[in-house]
Order: structure tokens, then sequence, then C-alpha cells
């Protein structure tokens, strides 16, 4: 436990017997222990958190005043888990920082893109926005294709909803952040060979629907009747020439 007023630790075993004490020079108001038997205390005047081992060799204190990773403003709890994390309550910045037992922070993956929605062929910036300095990152984007760049771009170039993921990895450990239906991709009307425009190929593929040369596509019937007809030929190429304005 911590003696605050006496600026030290003391610890006791289960039957609350005295087992040992040691100065802290310090006056540490939080503990936890991990499962080894560490020591960890937060000094929140000096916005630290200190790590002892289970005998009370001092191994090391982490953090500083100021709202960035593995920085502090006034924590007020810690916890350590299974896995030997350590979790601080950042009181003032309003936040839990996660570090691992070396005292670094844990990646934690977020990301933004330029666009969430638009015609084929739509070209994604993705921009990483993890805490934690991650140095490796890797992207899925939902279409089968993958990048290990930081901030990749990407061309979707297939109708559909498609889901993201980010893993982004330190030496500690990794994170990985789902956004599922993230992108959706929708088709030029009258596109058909999806290069994102209406023009002479598609008027042809239409054409070769009403011949039966090509199988008929429901997006094809632009006059709603059911069937890809000749009507609907007749429209898109008035279209492509700019005899009307939409299909």
């Amino acid at each position: 436990m911590t003696d605050t007023g006496n600026s030290r630790i003391q610890k006791f075993n289960s039957s609350g017997m005295f087992v040992n004490k040691w100065d802290t020079k310090n006056g540490l108001t939080y503990i936890a222990t991990d499962p080894i038997g560490g020591v960890y205390a937060v000094d929140s005047s000096n916005n630290q958190f200190w790590k002892y081992d289970v005998s009370g060799v001092f191994l090391g204190k982490w953090g500083a005043s100021g709202s960035g990773d593995g920085q502090f403003r006034s924590p007020k709890g810690i916890a350590v888990d299974a896995k030997g994390n350590v979790y601080i309550a950042d009181s003032d910045n309003k936040r839990i920082q996660v570090f691992s037992q070396r005292g670094e922070p844990l990646p934690k993956a977020s990301f933004s893109s330029n666009t969430t929605s638009g015609h084929i062929p739509l070209t994604v910036q993705f921009y990483d926005t993890s805490t934690g300095n991650p140095i490796a990152w890797f992207w899925t984007f939902g279409d089968g294709n993958t990048s290990t760049e930081q901030h990749p771009v990407h061309i979707y170039r297939t109708p559909g909803n498609y889901t993201v993921n980010l893993t982004v990895s330190t030496a500690d450990g990794s994170d990985t952040l789902p956004r599922p239906g993230y992108i959706t991709v929708t088709r030029v009307k009258g596109d058909f060979n999806g290069d994102g425009v209406v023009d002479i190929g598609d008027v042809s593929r239409v054409a070769y629907m009403v011949v039966g040369k090509a199988p008929a596509d429901p997006a094809a019937d632009f006059n709603e009747n059911g069937a890809v007809d000749i009507g609907d030929a007749a429209k898109i190429a008035y279209y492509f020439v700019g005899r009307i304005v939409e299909l």
C-alpha cells in the first residue's frame, strides 16, 4: 500500500502482517501489482508512474506533464491486467492510457480518409491517426487488397460496401480497428465498363444486350419497362452524343 504522508510503500502478507517497506521520495498516491509481483505506483503531483520489483528495488519511472502520448495531467488511478499491461486514469485529460511493462504506450488504432463514398473508380486517401507511436501498419480494404503504408491511397473499381481494417503495431503490442461498411462505391448510371463515364463502349454494350450478344443487365433498363430493348439502346446513345441530359 502507498503510505503517502511518509513517502513510502509498505508491503503486507495476506494475513495483514508487515513484510517490507521502501522509501519512494515522492508521495505516491495509487498502487497496483502485476502478475509477477511488480509494483506500479502513481505520482500524481509530478504526472508520473513508478515501477518497483517485488523486493522494492526501483526499476524506473515514466511520464511528464502534458496531453501527448505518455503524458499526464493529474493521474488518479492505476491498474494492471493479466498480461502486465498498465492502465492509468489520466484524470484532467479525461482518458485512460495503456502502457506495456516497459512503460511504453501501447498502440491504439485509428484512421480517417478524404472520402467514404463515390462512383467507381473511387480513389481514397487513408490517413493513420493512431496513438502510441506505432512502427508498423497493415490495412485491409475489403476488396482483397492490402497495404503496409502508413497513409495509403487505394482505388476501388467495383461497386459495393467495403469494410476497412487497420492494424498498428509496436515492439510491445498491436491493436486493430475494424470499420464495417466504411466505404460505399456506386456505379455511374449507364457506365457498364467501369471506367467512371458513359462512353461509346457503354453504348455498344447496351446494343449487344438488345441483340443477345451480351447478358442483359437490369441497370440498362432505362425506360423501366422490365426489359433491355431498343428504346434503352437509343436512350444511352442519345445521352452519349448530348441529345438528352440524363438517363
